[in-house]
């Protein structure tokens, strides 16, 4: 069956993924319900509406479709893909042989994206479902700049999403592994499909140099010793960053490892009130903005849990995403 070239097939198709759904499955009690869904996600329309509906604050009638400015910004979100049946070892290896055969795979892990508290991801339910955003096994979050959110865009996300909810079945294997890429897609390219979408250029987006490097290396992400590092090397200030870390660690270390949003946190006030920082902060500029997508991290994995600085007796030095620099908070309409 074409399911591209019938409307009625393409709803079916949608359905019957719908109904496997755990997410959405409860929330369905009658067949009224589940029209409602499908019609969400398969008509870009209902879908854009939906989105500016439920997520856009001073929108309030579903028949302005007048362009907005938003005070949103977008968000690469890297996430641990582990499941229980899977191990860290078997990942690590599939996933440095997936990086290597092919650069533009970023290893085995799951991409989102967030723009204000919204979050859109492939699933493996074969589902893209506009959803808020929260990740517990969220590993790195790269901040993309020079892009402001207005309703336009919100429009094309919405036809991105709605393309592959009625034309897509998920697929771990990268494309070149597929004979049919028209029918499967993984999380990578979908995030990709909407990026290119928007006109997103990574190079210029993620300015930092290191942050790209550190999406591009996303195969070491299963190794656990190292994900949660910074290398001094790779910056121009390395002796200096490394006589903050002996300041607060006694040795003279060449590596910054950390296992809580704490230690990331005591690091970073460290360095803010190091004589070294205080001289020349604006070269400190790229550390800061490498040790920010940690910093994102963090905060995604513990949005369920509270609305203060996860984990944390230290004030956090990067600031509240939900609160303080509208990373993770709910959009509003510029008036």
């Amino acid at each position: 069956m074409d399911i591209t070239q019938n409307p009625t097939d393409e709803r079916v198709f949608v359905q019957d993924k719908v109904k496997r759904c755990r997410t959405l499955i409860d929330h369905i009690n009658s067949q009224e319900a589940m029209d409602s869904i499908v019609h969400v996600l398969t008509d870009a329309n209902a879908c854009y509406l939906y989105i500016m509906k439920n997520y856009v604050r001073s929108f309030r009638s579903a028949n302005c479709l007048k362009a907005i400015d938003f005070e949103a910004k977008l968000c690469l979100v890297a996430v641990r893909s582990q499941s229980k049946y899977q191990t860290r070892t078997g990942l690590h290896i599939a996933s440095r042989i997936l990086g290597t055969l092919n650069t533009k795979f970023w290893g085995i892990c799951h991409l989102a994206l967030t723009f204000g508290d919204y979050q859109i991801d492939w699933r493996q339910d074969s589902l893209a479902i506009p959803k808020k955003t929260s990740s517990n096994k969220a590993t790195y979050c790269a901040e993309l700049h020079n892009i402001t959110m207005t309703s336009a865009q919100i429009r094309i996300i919405a036809q991105v999403i709605t393309k592959w909810n009625r034309n897509k079945i998920y697929s771990s294997a990268p494309s070149y592994w597929r004979t049919n890429n028209e029918k499967y897609g993984n999380c990578h390219e979908f995030i990709f499909d909407v990026l290119n979408a928007l006109g997103v250029d990574l190079k210029t987006s993620i300015p930092n140099e290191h942050i790209r490097t550190k999406l591009e290396h996303l195969h070491n992400i299963h190794k656990d010793k190292a994900f949660n590092k910074i290398k001094f090397d790779q910056f121009k200030r390395k002796e200096e960053l490394r006589s903050v870390m002996k300041s607060i660690s006694g040795k003279k270390r060449k590596t910054f490892r950390f296992s809580s949003h704490e230690e990331l946190d005591k690091f970073f006030i460290a360095l803010r009130e190091s004589p070294h920082y205080k001289e020349s902060p604006q070269d400190f500029d790229d550390v800061f903005e490498f040790g920010k997508g940690f910093d994102l991290a963090y905060w995604l994995r513990d949005a369920r849990k509270t609305s203060a600085s996860p984990g944390c007796t230290v004030t956090c030095p990067f600031g509240d995403p939900y609160v303080e620099n509208g990373l993770f908070k709910s959009c509003r309409a510029n008036k």
